[in-house]
């Protein structure tokens, strides 16, 4: 299922099936539903947002353009590739991948507070992570997880 939006919007209710969600556009989507499509999640621009744990499906998850905006905790069942982009996760929110996290060289992160995100196995880092005016962020990279620490500057 392709999605172009300029605008904003909001779907609550539950998708399921084979397809790939693709989100092209500048709007904004909100995704809030227990969705439990297969065929994975690809936004290209603009901003996708995941507010609830299940709300990217149950495949891969591929972030090409735009923003992947984590609105709370945020579940990945599959392979997630960010390869250009901005990842925004609010504060106290993790995010959790059942496989593979592969970062891109053109990728920024954005948070408002400690984040964690968790993965089989987390290749690259991110170009840039962006926090609130007057504070520094901490990164610590592993394995299988990307820790973010916030501190005065």
């Amino acid at each position: 299922m392709a999605v172009s939006l300029d605008g904003a919007g909001t779907w609550r209710n539950d998708i399921d099936g084979p397809g790939r969600l693709v989100k092209s556009g500048s709007g904004s989507l909100t995704l809030i539903g227990a969705n439990s499509y297969r065929g994975g999640t690809t936004p290209t621009a603009g901003t996708l947002v995941a507010a609830s744990p299940c709300a990217l499906g149950t495949g891969s998850l591929l972030v090409a353009g735009g923003t992947l905006r984590a609105a709370s905790a945020v579940r990945v069942r599959g392979s997630y590739k960010h390869s250009a982009g901005t990842l925004s996760v609010q504060a106290g929110s993790a995010v959790k991948v059942s496989g593979g996290l592969t970062i891109g060289r053109d990728t920024t992160l954005e948070v408002a507070g400690p984040v964690v995100i968790s993965a089989r196995r987390v290749s690259g880092r991110f170009a840039r992570v962006v926090v609130k005016p007057g504070c520094r962020a901490h990164v610590t990279y592993t394995r299988t997880t990307v820790a973010v620490t916030i501190r005065p500057a």
